[in-house]
Formats: C-alpha cells, structure tokens, sequence
C-alpha cells in the first residue's frame, strides 16, 4: 500500500495552487486509498481540508 500526502502553503483559498492541489488529490484517488491532505496556509481560517 502506497501513502500519499498532499501539502499546501498558499493562504489563498480556491487559488491556483488550490486547483492544482484539487486535481491532483482527484487523480490519485482513483489508484490510491491511502491519500492525506494538510493545507498548511488556511490554518486559522477554519479547519484543515483532510
């Protein structure tokens, strides 16, 4: 089994790096089950998109 973790920096929710994020998130799903995300510039903006 192969882990996957996705770390973003950008505080800018829904920007680029967002949708990159987003989409590559979408690709492995469908090869990987094991797949974390942590959006390291929305902390404190509201909870962490896992």
């Amino acid at each position: 089994m192969t882990k996957v973790v996705i770390i973003t920096g950008s505080p800018h929710f829904n920007g680029a790096s967002q949708k990159l994020a987003d989409s590559f998130e979408w690709g492995l799903k469908e090869n990987y089950t094991n797949i974390y995300r942590y959006d390291a510039g929305l902390q404190g903006e509201g909870e962490p998109h896992f």
